[in-house]
């Protein structure tokens, strides 16, 4: 008998962060399969039970067919090599559908940032892996590398390029995405936002709250440090990110992401600027992705976006861990920026503290930059939750192609209580105004069920072992259970159904789901 497919309302998701470095290869390998790492990989995941993680081969199985927001980040090395590349791939089904340029991997600027994000739309069963293709035999992937797939239960877009735009050394503001005036080839996936190849604008239909996330795939033509990474909304900005490079370190990744409140009819563009006249290319991969966080305009019970406003004291390199939040390390002019009202979730500046009213799982996204670096260094971006360490990651700087970005994308299982903090270790630069964090409770997004099965009543098993199935109570936790057919409860008579019912014969049992009547 075949399974159904599962159509659950609520965003069905899946987290992997693997805190161990891979095993070092010249061949592509997948990051997220068993065989990478030769004395074992330690890992936090965090899912849905619809989404399937086959930690032997690299596959994450969905259950449910729709459009899931995908996001990659690996930090990669290739140890002390000079002129090391490395290709990163996210495939459907085994086929390739994104594909990096070589970014280079050099021995004074790695672990290097690899991220990849996109909208995909799968069929129940269908399957994504990642794969990392370097060129020697000391490449890997080091702590930190973690991957996210979100279904969209509202709007969305997707776009990236496949083929690279045309460079251009203006000195003013231009959207991305614009592809009748800046070349380049983009492809794209949307429901309910209308993009335009014409102006590189995506139009919304209707007042949501959106994660923005961008990632570049750029060269430079020359050493620059005052790339900015710009979201706008109609002609007024967001907020920026700062990116830097030179000609011997690209191709590089930088990425920007929020969450955004926006109304039907509002224009988002993804904008380039810089203060000189530069060479900029954008490279296949380039990518952004727009992600509903409500179910179909029904809103979280949590959620929270901010923006440094200003650069942090500069930090050596032995400065130890710095709280990318907290006031204290800025000496001058310290402020946030709110880019949606905040519920759920209590920040404070004091300590840098992001606290949880209640239990449930979090998506947190956030974008840090470094900027002003000193030398070539490690910093290392680390979050802790109610001061235990949970996820680190290290990425190389040098003080000729900053500032730098340092991306996390991942869903945390919290209490409720519990507080979230966002560390720089050794930075030896300046944490970049612009830098973000975004908060999102995922497990109860309105209108949904549990996504877990209910616990059995005690009832179900008395004492003297009678299974009281059809108990008021036993049968209130069988209905309300999520992804599991339940017979239904017109069969529990003693004896066989009547005759004079009219049932129709069928070759499977009759099932019933969760929510309905019948």
């Amino acid at each position: 008998m075949s399974i159904p497919e599962l159509d659950l309302n609520f965003h069905s998701y899946c987290s992997i962060n693997i805190a161990t470095a891979s095993d070092t290869t010249i061949a592509e390998f997948n990051p997220f399969a068993d065989g990478s790492y030769g004395s074992g990989a330690t890992k936090k995941i965090v899912k849905t039970p619809d989404i399937t993680y086959d930690s032997t081969t690299g596959r994450i199985i969905f259950g449910a067919s729709g459009t899931y927001f995908i996001a990659f980040t690996a930090p990669t090395d290739c140890d002390a090599v000079s002129t090391g590349t490395a290709v990163a791939k996210i495939k459907l089904n085994g086929a390739d559908v994104i594909v990096t340029p070589e970014m280079k991997i050099r021995r004074n600027m790695s672990p290097r940032a690899i991220t990849l994000n996109s909208m995909f739309t799968v069929q129940a069963g269908d399957n994504i892996t990642i794969s990392i293709d370097g060129n020697h035999a000391t490449t890997k992937t080091t702590v930190g590398t973690h991957i996210i797939a979100i279904k969209a239960n509202g709007h969305f877009s997707g776009a990236r390029y496949t083929v690279a735009a045309d460079e251009t050394t203006t000195a003013s503001l231009y959207p991305m995405y614009d592809t009748d005036n800046e070349g380049g080839t983009v492809v794209s996936n949307t429901s309910g936002v209308t993009y335009s190849g014409a102006d590189g604008g995506f139009t919304v239909s209707a007042d949501r709250r959106f994660l923005l996330f961008s990632t570049w795939a750029f060269v430079a033509g020359g050493t620059v440090s005052d790339f900015s990474h710009i979201f706008r909304v109609g002609t007024t900005t967001i907020d920026e990110l700062t990116a830097g490079m030179r000609t011997i370190q690209d191709p590089a990744n930088h990425t920007f992401a929020l969450v955004k409140s926006v109304e039907a009819a509002d224009v988002i563009t993804v904008n380039f600027d810089q203060g000189g006249t530069a060479g900029f290319t954008a490279l296949k991969s380039t990518s952004f992705s727009m992600l509903d966080i409500s179910n179909d305009g029904t809103q979280p019970s949590a959620h929270l976006s901010l923006t440094l406003n200003s650069d942090s004291d500069a930090f050596s390199t032995t400065s130890g861990d710095k709280d990318v939040f907290k006031a204290g390390n800025t000496s001058s002019g310290f402020g946030v920026t709110n880019h949606t009202s905040a519920a759920g979730i209590t920040y404070d500046s004091s300590d840098g503290t992001f606290t949880v009213a209640e239990a449930g799982d979090y998506l947190v996204v956030a974008t840090i930059g470094l900027d002003s670096t000193t030398s070539s260094n490690d910093p290392t971006l680390k979050i802790t939750v109610n001061d235990a360490a949970y996820y680190a990651a290290s990425y190389g700087t040098t003080a000729t192609a900053d500032p730098i970005s340092m991306p996390v994308c991942l869903v945390i299982s919290l209490a409720a209580g519990q507080y979230l903090n966002f560390f720089v270790n050794n930075a030896g630069a300046k944490i970049d105004d612009g830098s973000s964090v975004s908060i999102v409770r995922l497990d109860d997004v309105g209108g949904s069920k549990d996504l877990f099965a209910e616990s059995v009543s005690d009832k179900l098993i008395d004492e003297d072992y009678d299974i009281n199935t059809y108990d008021p109570d036993v049968i209130n936790a069988q209905y309300n259970s999520v992804g599991t057919a339940q017979p239904p409860f017109l069969l529990g008579v003693p004896g066989p159904l009547s005759l004079r019912r009219g049932l129709v014969p069928s070759a499977t049992a009759n099932v019933i789901s969760s929510g309905k009547d019948d």
